[in-house]
């Protein structure tokens, strides 16, 4: 992604502060003051994003407002309005989730970048197949300026290194037109229309 002398953002800022953590300024889409940010954040000697700066790590309670501005943001490019209050609503829904598994990118400076997130699914035992378990995406998002740059195969790839840790052995998610050729790119198939799924010991035997 070329980028050229200095870029800008237009933010909507929401000051947090997690019971266990200092205030910090949280970076929301919206209309509002453009932050400067300098060139030198994420960008390496070709003007491309330097994408071993990010880090990829499983969401921490602390990331709870983080996680939901990057929904707020995936609706708002979908054309949804979102509620008053809607920000709050989310973050507390997902501290409640303790089913749900989430990753999050961000940038050296903790700027959230990125999400994948969704729910193992645990069968139960049976006499003719084994009681494994299967994991369902529910959203992966990439923020508009940090696409094309490999953030969210990253993130898959967390999920994956995670899923065969866990007994989970295929994982399957409803991609839009726009994300299948990086799911295809990953050995996702489609089971159907619109299902896509990778079974983990396909991906072993590559």
């Amino acid at each position: 992604m070329g980028v050229e002398g200095e870029w800008t953002l237009a933010r909507e800022t929401r000051s947090i502060t997690p019971s266990h953590q200092r205030p910090r300024e949280l970076i929301l889409p919206g209309a509002s003051p453009h932050v400067r940010l300098p060139r030198s954040a994420l960008m390496g000697h070709a003007g491309g994003m330097e994408t071993d700066a990010v880090t990829v790590r499983e969401a921490r309670p602390s990331d709870a407002f983080s996680v939901g501005a990057l929904h707020i943001q995936d609706e708002r490019e979908q054309g949804h309005a979102v509620p008053p209050g809607f920000l709050d609503a989310l973050s507390d829904a997902w501290l409640r989730d303790r089913a749900r598994r989430t990753w999050v990118a961000e940038d050296p400076r903790g700027r959230p970048l990125g999400v994948l997130h969704g729910t193992r699914v645990q069968k139960l035992p049976s006499a003719h197949r084994p009681a494994d378990a299967w994991f369902h995406v529910s959203l992966l998002f990439v923020t508009e300026d940090a696409r094309g740059c490999g953030i969210g195969q990253r993130l898959i790839e967390a999920l994956l290194a995670w899923a065969g840790t866990d007994g989970v052995t295929r994982v399957q998610l409803n991609s839009v037109p726009e994300a299948r050729t990086l799911y295809a790119r990953m050995g996702f198939g489609p089971p159907s229309e619109r299902l896509m799924e990778l079974r983990l010991s396909d991906r072993a035997r590559r």
